[in-house]
């Protein structure tokens, strides 16, 4: 292995270990605000209405606002076509499996 070779690994190291390093401060500081502006679309089944099926994720940078109408605009939308059996709801934050309990 060449010396410019090294030296291209070696930088190309350093960028990745700070990219990792910008990547888990920007994790730490979304956590530590408790900040989210996220907003997931669901859908229940047909065959079984207690299911909980991911149909979208609204997470634009414009803010829980924006998120929160996208979501409420997307599932009118999906609600209001004929024929359709199926239930539609946004609730605030990421994807979960199962509902929280309150």
């Amino acid at each position: 292995m060449s010396t410019r070779e090294s030296r291209t690994i070696a930088r190309s190291r350093k960028a990745a270990a700070g990219a990792a390093i910008g990547i888990a401060l920007c994790a730490v500081a979304v956590g530590c605000t408790g900040r989210d502006d996220r907003y997931t679309l669901y859908r229940d089944s047909v065959v079984d209405p207690t299911r909980r099926v991911h149909v979208a994720t609204f997470d634009a940078a414009d803010g829980d606002a924006n998120n929160r109408d996208n979501c409420e605009a997307a599932r009118a939308v999906f609600q209001a076509h004929p024929g359709i059996r199926t239930k539609f709801w946004c609730e605030k934050g990421p994807f979960k499996k199962t509902a929280t309990r309150r």
